[in-house]
């Protein structure tokens, strides 16, 4: 899809989700005036960022200076080869990790049912781990001849199978043509690996036998490898592995029983850095180079490195992890028996002793995650892999039903050697590791800071909380040794004056998520209450009376546990219509800045104490709406107007220009409700085999 929103044109692959190339209209020359004409006009258009063909990640764009937009037809594309179906066609050169597709493939006596095209097998059946690769050749439209896919496919069942289960198969990947002859398909493949499909621009498919290359001269492999970045401060490419996984050096295997394709095997000894050997070798099945914690294990392989020309690991030039991150900062290079770490004392180089403190202070949270914040002191449980400690939060806290809460920080690692991240959970180590081992929806945390610091106070990353379903980023949030900060407030707020009423209004040109019947309930004057205690140490609660627009009486009350301020029918209720986390520690209402409404920021709406007064308390009448009460209306009406239309654009922006999601370590299906979000961590590894379902439910709508 060719889209225009807002001053960018985007070319949208509508079946992967995501986007192949942007550009930004110049803002000196156009801006919102001037969309309904330049909507028309992508020729305009010239600051092209797009896809980088060779490369895994599907959000890497970069200048193209090349790419241009005109207003005239295509030249008409020409299939490649002949119109026949041959008997005999070579797959080669794939460079999206399926080279155990490369080969010779003949044409079976299958037939399509619709179009009469053909279906190809591999000659020389492959084998990995003792089990049968079935690779098939075979053309979509014969599923349905209405099919939304009129591709030719490579896929591990037959046409017939495909046919039998109505297109609900996996493919290795595809060829958007309606050719006759698979070879003659000019579109290019894309392959499927990680989450996605890759687009291919080295795969080769040809008529007739497969040429074969010269053969090289035998390669003489160094006995030492050594990983390391090539920019210490960068560190990591990886969303979840730390670089203590890959970095260090590596010996060769001395008598490897199984190598795979006459090519050695080297070994990362576990050492002070890391509590695993990790394993360095080839896959000739895949055509790749791997590192796993275990030797000829694809399936638990972390880092992988497509190579069929037989070059060695330090010449292979692009490294993946399994979420299909390029390792650019990482590299390979010989070294020596000197660069080896193990286990201290048995060895030099080792790490320098793990030092940490006895206690930290948890400070600033921003994330409507405030209870959190407190001193945690060290339990005494050191983690067995990485030998960290773990802390707990000290005193305990008591939520408003009376439950006591505890809270634990320790590090990831210690229970799933590659999750660098140091977490906030409900659970302590122990038990975390006995359901990380028991169930397949991991563990609950808070939150999490990402990096392979020793100590939680030496995390660099921002910490991201899990809220009302979404992961939030808080860089303010801190972890500190200085435990004066963790010093309890004074609540009383001698010097704070508690206005007698409150306001909260709406504002006419900003998108809020309220629907009509919730911003009745919620706006118009509060009154303080002052017949009753106040609830929360020294602060009042507010009311708004039942009034025309609704029966229900509604409070603006402060929560001590979460210091949120919260409008809503009931107090002290999980409920609450409206919240706000109180940040500036003088209690008043009006001095919280973000209020949201659900997940959403509700940015129509401000509470203010200024110009507040008895008039704005609405109460029942006789005689119904008011001519000023009118206008409230008429003016939320507007409001959830507009932001019916920010939100679908918001949406649309979202879906066609989406990042990358947290997997792999951070997959899950949810957390626990209320306020104390909580977001399964899981250890998901991604097979050796990559393939996805060619279906309609993989279109974004």
């Amino acid at each position: 899809f060719f889209l225009f929103d807002e001053g960018w044109w985007v070319l949208w692959d509508i079946y992967n989700g995501y986007v192949i190339a942007e550009c930004e209209l110049n803002s000196t020359l156009y801006n919102s005036s001037t969309w309904d004409t330049t909507a028309l006009r992508p020729d305009l258009c010239t600051a092209w960022t797009s896809q980088v063909n060779d490369t895994l990640e599907a959000n890497t764009r970069i200048a193209d200076h090349t790419m241009s937009v005109e207003l005239a037809a295509c030249d008409a594309k020409q299939c490649t080869g002949s119109s026949q179906s041959p008997s005999i066609i070579c797959m080669a050169k794939n460079g999206v990790m399926h080279g155990f597709l490369e080969g010779e493939y003949s044409k079976t006596e299958v037939v399509g049912p619709y179009f009469g095209t053909g279906e190809w097998e591999r000659v020389n059946k492959i084998y990995h781990n003792g089990q049968e690769i079935e690779v098939y050749l075979w053309w979509y439209g014969e599923i349905d001849v209405d099919t939304l896919f009129p591709w030719w496919v490579i896929s591990a069942n037959t046409l017939t199978e495909g046919i039998e289960r109505n297109g609900n198969v996996s493919i290795y990947g595809y060829c958007e043509s309606s050719a006759l002859n698979p070879s003659a398909c000019s579109a290019g493949w894309s392959f499927f690996f990680g989450s996605d499909f890759h687009y291919d621009d080295t795969f080769e498919m040809y008529e007739g036998e497969c040429i074969e290359g010269v053969t090289a001269e035998p390669l003489d492999f160094p006995e030492y490898l050594c990983v390391a970045l090539k920019n210490e401060w960068l560190g990591s490419d990886s969303s979840y592995l730390p670089t203590y996984y890959y970095i260090g050096g590596y010996a060769q295997a001395d008598g490897d029983p199984i190598a795979s394709d006459n090519k050695p095997m080297w070994i990362k000894p576990k050492n002070d850095y890391f509590p695993s050997d990790i394993y360095l070798y080839y896959d000739a099945t895949f055509s790749w180079w791997l590192l796993s914690t275990e030797p000829y294990n694809d399936y638990v392989a972390e880092i992988a490195c497509m190579e069929d020309t037989g070059n060695t690991p330090i010449q292979c030039e692009q490294w993946y992890d399994s979420e299909s991150s390029l390792m650019d900062n990482m590299y390979f290079y010989e070294c020596s028996a000197a660069d080896i770490d193990t286990h201290s004392p048995t060895n030099d180089p080792t790490a320098s002793p793990i030092v940490s403190p006895e206690s930290v202070c948890l400070v600033h949270n921003s994330i409507m995650q405030s209870y959190l914040e407190g001193q945690y002191v060290q339990t005494g449980v050191v983690g067995d892999n990485y030998h960290t400690e773990e802390y707990q939060l000290s005193p305990s806290k008591t939520d408003n039903a009376g439950n006591v809460i505890n809270v634990y920080l320790w590090y990831f690692g210690e229970i799933s050697e590659t999750e660098a991240k140091w977490v906030l959970s409900p659970w302590n180590v122990t038990t975390a590791k006995s359901l990380n081992d028991a169930d397949d929806d991991g563990v609950d945390v808070y939150g999490y800071c990402e990096g392979d610091a020793h100590s939680p106070d030496s995390c660099e990353s921002c910490w991201h909380f899990f809220y009302k379903g979404r992961w939030y980023e808080d860089c303010v949030f801190t972890v500190s040794t200085q435990l004066t900060e963790c010093m309890v407030h004074d609540d009383t707020n001698p010097g704070v004056i508690w206005p007698l009423y409150i306001c909260v209004r709406t504002t006419e040109n900003a998108a809020g998520n309220a629907s009509n019947a919730d911003l009745d309930g919620i706006v118009g004057g509060y009154i303080r209450d002052d017949t009753d205690p106040w609830t929360a140490g020294s602060i009042p609660v507010y009311y708004k009376p039942v009034n025309d627009y609704t029966d229900q009486r509604q409070y603006l009350y402060f929560d001590e546990f979460y210091s949120f301020w919260n409008v809503g029918p009931e107090l002290y209720s999980d409920n609450a219509t409206l919240k706000c986390m109180e940040q500036s520690y003088n209690r008043l209402p009006s001095s919280c800045k973000v209020w949201y409404y659900g997940g959403d920021v509700a940015s129509t709406l401000k509470v203010r104490s200024a110009g507040c007064t008895e008039e704005d308390v609405l109460r029942v009448t006789d005689h119904g709406t008011t001519k000023s009460s009118a206008v409230v209306w008429i003016v939320l009406v507007c409001a959830v107007v507009v932001a019916v239309i920010v939100a679908g654009v918001w949406y649309f922006k979202r879906k066609g220009m989406k990042g990358r999601a947290l997997s792999g370590a951070m997959a899950g299906n949810g957390g626990p409700a209320v306020e104390m979000d909580a977001k399964p961590m899981t250890g998901e590894q991604q097979p050796g085999m990559d393939m996805s379902p060619l279906n309609e439910a993989q279109i974004v709508q």
